[in-house]
This record gives C-alpha cells, structure tokens and sequence, in this order.
C-alpha cells in the first residue's frame, strides 16, 4: 500500500473534491445548503478559487484517489492581515492517522509565508474531532469575525500565526 501524498489542488481534482466535501458535509452532519460551505460557489472549481497568491489549497491522495484537503483564502469583510481557513475535509476513512494535522498545519505554515498574522476559522459544535485538532494547534475561541455567508457555523476559532512552528 502506497503512502499519501499532500499537494496543492489541481484542476483535475475539482470534481472528486466536491463529491467529498459535500459528502462530509450532507451525508454525515445533515449540513446542506446555504449558511454551510456545501452552498458556496467555490465548490464548482476549487483550483481557480485557491491558486492566486493570497489563497491556497492543499489536498491529499494516494494511489490517485483524493482523501482529503484544506485550504485558506483571506477573511471577507476584514482588512487586517487574516486568512480564513477554508473547507478542511478528510473522508472517514482518512480520519484519526494524522494527515489532518499535516494538511492543517501545511496552510498554517503557507499562511504565514503569505504574510497573515491571523487565521481564523468556523465550525459547528457537531464536529467534535475537527475542534479537538483545531484546539491542539493553538486556536482559540472567538466571536464570529468577517462576513464568510457561513450563518450556519456556531463555533468560532483564530490563531495567532506571530509564533507559529509548522513541524509535526
């Protein structure tokens, strides 16, 4: 059995990344729609939307088969230096091995080059595993921040990017 590989996002990769977000998102928490990120537009092609030099998005394969990704694009609505952590999704089968914490800390680190002295994120209290993560890696609770069209979110994370170190 191959080993994943984590890479940044591709145009071939636009399909099966949406499959598996909305995936995550409708099949296994019921979060469909608008005031999720299974209604953004971003969904239809993740590689434009992450490929410019404020943006980007990291997803992760083995054997050609997509497991995963995250990503990070600048937080709307502000116009401080903070990014938004953006549709951080792994199958189930990819989940509780690790790649989360690499593909997180991976934008984290990008984050940082880019010139962001904050990422900022949002989730709901369903995603028991995702806050676990988020909280081992130095994000704290906040109140809502920006305007990202997410109403549905009901937890509200940033990190301060100053003191970041990206080794596992």
């Amino acid at each position: 059995m191959s080993a994943y590989e984590l890479k940044l996002v591709e145009p071939q990769d636009n399909g099966e990344l949406k499959s598996l977000i909305l995936g995550v998102l409708d099949k296994e928490f019921g979060y469909t729609g608008s005031g999720y990120a299974s209604g953004d537009s971003e969904l239809n092609d993740m590689y434009s939307t992450y490929t410019k030099p404020t943006s980007g998005y990291f997803v992760v394969k083995r054997e050609k088969k997509l497991y995963g990704g995250c990503g990070f694009a600048p937080l709307k609505g502000t116009t401080e230096k903070v990014c938004e952590l953006q549709k951080m999704y792994l199958s189930q089968d990819a989940r509780g091995c690790g790649l989360g914490e690499i593909v997180l800390r991976t934008c984290l680190d990008q984050a940082k080059k880019r010139g962001y002295s904050h990422c900022y994120l949002e989730t709901t209290k369903m995603m028991t595993q995702a806050q676990k993560l988020y909280k081992k890696l130095g994000f704290t609770e906040c109140s809502k921040q920006g305007n990202t069209g997410h109403d549905g979110c009901d937890l509200f994370f940033i990190k301060d990017l100053g003191t970041f170190n990206s080794k596992l």
